[in-house]
């Protein structure tokens, strides 16, 4: 029952067969949202995970990629990913670290 808006920004371009595309977002977790993926109820705390909950949240993050057709049916993706988080995320004791940091390689089928 939360809401969520991003803003997103890119560039693509071609090489030869080589698709390579750069990214940049902006998003918004209204408060709900923002504690159902990060926050802990008071039901739910423990010593180790104590009760957090905060307001809504923006988080900015880039991403870089490639994709290649490797024959008619089949293509590649990589593509690295980071997200910087805000304090008030990366507060939560369910958060370890400030940032996220995602590398990816993906093979898909096209029919």
């Amino acid at each position: 029952h939360g809401a969520v808006g991003s803003l997103r920004i890119g560039q693509s371009f071609q090489y030869r067969n080589w698709n390579f595309h750069t990214m940049v977002s902006a998003d918004w977790l209204s408060a709900k949202a923002t504690n159902y993926w990060i926050g802990v109820s008071p039901q739910e705390a423990t010593t180790r995970f104590p009760a957090y909950q905060t307001d809504s949240s923006v988080y900015l993050s880039g991403e870089v990629g490639v994709t290649y057709p490797i024959s008619d049916h089949w293509v590649g993706r990589t593509y690295l990913r980071y997200a910087a988080l805000p304090d008030k995320v990366a507060n939560s004791p369910l958060i370890d670290e400030n940032h996220a940091l995602v590398l990816a390689a993906t093979v898909s089928y096209a029919f």
